[in-house]
């Protein structure tokens, strides 16, 4: 089976990579095509020997458009959440003007040390702090109106929240900076 996905990734690989240019421009992400090719590469060959029978070439490539368009376009799928979880990294350090994929590219720190380090400052707040920080950096609540609507609680309320929240993440940054020395 793997021969038969390297041998349509080959002879195909002008028409995926069109195909999923499309879809990106289509769902207005900012991803590298390479990227969410090889995500492709690396998930339909892990997929293909699960299945049973055998496949020809054409479902394969069914395969390949389905799984690009699905992991393009829902915001839970694996790449949109590894791309968010570079995002917040991004962020946290904040390295606002590069593009999503820059940490991955270069060696700087990899995400895992920086996803330590958040783990650790998470580890010394204090609990009600804990759950702010987790509500906007895992949950991704970074606004008003989105932790209004998540606590059900009046804007007046959630202003403060997300104050609190800002400050807890400031922290965050000044935690991360203070570890690697910059």
């Amino acid at each position: 089976m793997k021969k038969l996905i390297d041998e349509l990734y080959n002879s195909k690989y002008k028409d995926i990579y069109s195909y999923t240019s499309k879809a990106i421009k289509h769902f207005r992400r900012k991803y590298e095509t390479e990227l969410v090719i090889s995500e492709s590469y690396v998930y339909i060959t892990e997929r293909v020997k699960k299945v049973e029978k055998e496949l020809t070439i054409n479902e394969i490539e069914g395969m390949v458009k389905v799984y690009i368009k699905s992991n393009i376009r829902w915001d839970n799928s694996s790449l949109n959440q590894g791309v968010k979880k570079l995002n917040n990294i991004n962020k946290a350090l904040q390295l606002d003007d590069l593009d999503v994929n820059y940490l991955s590219r270069e060696t700087l720190y990899n995400s895992d040390t920086i996803e330590s380090m958040v783990n650790e400052y998470y580890e010394l707040l204090p609990r009600i702090d804990k759950r702010l920080f987790h509500m906007y950096y895992y949950q991704d609540l970074t606004t008003i109106k989105s932790i209004k609507q998540h606590l059900n609680i009046s804007s007046a309320s959630a202003f403060d929240t997300y104050k609190d929240c800002k400050r807890i993440y400031e922290g965050l940054r000044t935690y991360i900076k203070k570890e690697i020395n910059i």
